[in-house]
Parts: structure tokens; sequence; C-alpha cells
């Protein structure tokens, strides 16, 4: 009988010592699943931050096309408005010789 009461206390010692075992693996695999749930809200934010970051950059890019566009057609303007002016400039030299000839030809008549 003193085997079995000192085999029972053997036992007894051992589950609780498995027991106190169990209660710290219970109580990692909880602090391990609110480090998984705090890791997961931290990539929620990450993600949303990226996503964020992402529009800012397609509006920027956007805005960058239109800026493009509009150098584009005032660089066309410019170059139409260069080409104007020199027609313009050889009209105006015409205009002066045309003038000039006239000019000649009245005094060559007033002469006659």
């Amino acid at each position: 009988m003193l085997k079995e009461s000192s085999k029972l206390k053997e036992q007894e010692k051992c589950l609780r010592s498995e027991e106190k075992g169990v209660q710290e693996e219970k109580k990692q695999l909880n602090a391990e699943k609110e480090e998984l749930v705090n890791l997961t809200e931290k990539v929620e934010l990450l993600r949303a931050d990226m996503r964020k970051q992402e529009l800012q950059l397609e509006d920027e890019s956007k805005r960058l096309e239109d800026v493009e566009e509009e150098r584009s057609q005032y660089l066309h303007l410019q170059f139409r408005l260069k080409q104007e002016m020199v027609h313009v400039k050889c009209q105006d030299e015409l205009i002066d010789k045309e003038a000039v000839k006239l000019r000649l030809e009245k005094e060559t008549f007033a002469k006659d």
C-alpha cells in the first residue's frame, strides 16, 4: 500500500508538472496569438498606407501627363507664332518694296 501511495504521489507530481508545462505552453501560445494579431494589424495599416501612396502617385502621374500635354501645346503654339512673325515680316518687306515702287512710278508719272 505504501508503494501504491508513493506511486500515486509520484503520478500526481508528474501530472502537476505536466499541467504546469501545459499552462506555460498555453501562455506562450496566447502571447504568440496576440503578437500575430498585432502584426496583422500593422500589415493592414501598411497596406492602407501603400494604397494611399499609390493613389497619390497615380494623381501625380496624371498631373505630370497634363503638364507635359500643356507644354507640348505651348511649344507648338510658340512655333506657329514664330512662323507667323516671319510671314508678317516678309509681307511687311513686300509692302515696303511695293510702296517704294509706287512712289517711283508716281514721281515718273508726275515728271511726264
